[in-house]
């Protein structure tokens, strides 16, 4: 859990703190705190010191997400609730979601008989979401100004393992998506959670929440490409080092190689080695298939490529995972290198893994309804639709006609084609899929 889902263990070790030492607790802490650079109190503190709810205060804690605020403000919270987990200050590295805006943060509260109902759940949400009464749940719904997208975002930053929130970054993700209700019940919501854990099998909570903000976002969205699946194995030092390194690979959110291909990185000049893993090719959005010899260990699209920047033993691939889990790899697709462009053994890992392709397949077919209303992006080297699929190829023999008849081909099915040495193999595997469906 490193780097982009440090917060998790943050905000869940700070909820338990709070739930275990009550409100008195929780006031004389907050007062304790830098929320403002001059002598102005928040909204939170104006409440007084009586009203304090644990929840206006987590969900106010999130919306000092800027970097000044961040560093002013979270090392204090950890040095007053004596937290050891580590500190998510560093905004290109740790995602926190939601981040409410300002004095929308609060959740305003009628008396003790509400305050009672928000430390209620509260605490129970700190132990998991079997611990949650549906009736406070939605008794704390009807509270003004909050409602479901609002509590259920503070509950997954209360217990982020557990919850998710219900709202219209999550509600993308559903296969078929409905309008969001201001209001939802207790069983439809542990219904509707418990349903995209399936979506996303093996992934967490806080997992498929990320997807769900990066591919949702109105800026600079995460747009996962099913046209281009590359493969990676998890022997990265190769067969003389047959360590399984997937473990590193699942808890630290990427890939990697052990080399640029042609032995190790140790053994790796630029200017005097040659480069056979195509490691600086995948592109945001791409799907990375993860396996170990004809085991799949999981399914990822990429965020970020270290090895575009620079070609370095220390680089790795980014992923937000869509699935995890170790399943068999069927069929009859040849031995593979350790990194390359996934084929034939893309076939494989859709019949390994048949809800992470139902996503992809839904995400393929509404980026096609994007392009046919001019709203989609085709991504360099890639065929958009418009592009006219009838081409003719004219040139005196022996100038490599079948040859670019052969890429075409690829090109028009996949949207980009493979190196030379894989592309007849693809070719063949197209045809074969033509003629036996």
């Amino acid at each position: 859990m490193k780097e982009i889902y440090s917060w998790v263990p943050w905000f869940g070790e700070l909820c338990a703190g709070i739930a275990n030492n009550g409100p008195d607790f929780l006031a004389e802490r907050a007062r304790r705190i830098p929320w403002k650079e001059g002598d102005e109190e928040p909204a939170l503190l104006r409440q007084g010191d009586e009203n304090i709810d644990p929840f206006s205060f987590v969900y106010s804690l999130a919306a000092y997400n800027s970097n000044v605020a961040r560093r002013r403000v979270y090392p204090k919270i950890g040095e007053e609730f004596g937290l050891t987990s580590e500190l998510p200050v560093e905004l290109d590295e740790a995602f926190i979601f939601p981040t409410p805006p300002g004095v929308t943060a609060l959740f305003p509260t009628q008396g003790d008989r509400d305050r009672a109902l928000l430390w209620r759940l509260f605490r129970n949400a700190v132990e998991g979401m079997d611990a949650v009464s549906g009736k406070d749940f939605e008794a704390a719904q009807r509270l003004t100004g909050v409602a479901a997208a609002k509590l259920t975002q503070a509950l997954f930053l209360v217990n982020g393992c557990d919850f998710l929130p219900y709202d219209d970054a999550t509600q993308s993700l559903r296969d078929a998506v409905g309008r969001r209700e201001h209001r939802i019940a207790w069983d439809d919501y542990r219904r509707a959670t418990i349903a995209l854990g399936d979506a996303f099998p093996g992934c967490q909570p806080f997992e498929i929440n990320l997807l769900a903000y990066e591919t949702s976002k109105s800026e600079d969205a995460l747009k996962p490409n099913p046209a281009s699946l590359w493969q990676i194995s998890t022997r990265v030092y190769g067969h003389e080092h047959p360590v399984d390194m997937w473990e590193d690979f699942e808890r630290g959110n990427w890939a990697y190689t052990g080399g640029p291909g042609t032995g190790s990185w140790d053994e790796y000049d630029p200017a005097t080695t040659e480069l056979t893993y195509e490691v600086a090719a995948p592109q945001r959005g791409d799907i990375l298939l993860v396996r170990h010899g004809r085991v799949g260990h999981g399914i990822g699209v990429v965020h970020r490529n270290d090895y575009a920047q620079a070609v370095t033993s220390d680089a790795r691939l980014h992923v937000l995972w869509l699935s995890k889990g170790d399943r068999d790899l069927p069929g009859n697709w040849g031995q593979l290198k350790a990194f390359t462009r996934a084929h034939r053994i893309g076939t494989a890992f859709r019949d390994a893994y048949p809800h992470a392709f139902a996503y992809l397949d839904r995400v393929a077919a509404d980026q096609s309804v994007d392009a046919k209303t001019g709203d989609g992006a085709v991504r360099e080297g890639g065929v958009s639709p418009s592009d006219p699929l009838n081409t003719i190829l004219f040139g005196p023999p022996g100038t490599g006609k079948t040859w670019r008849t052969v890429s075409r081909s690829v090109e028009i099915c996949d949207g980009t084609a493979p190196v030379a040495q894989e592309l007849r193999a693809r070719y063949e595997e197209l045809v074969y899929r033509l003629y036996n469906r």
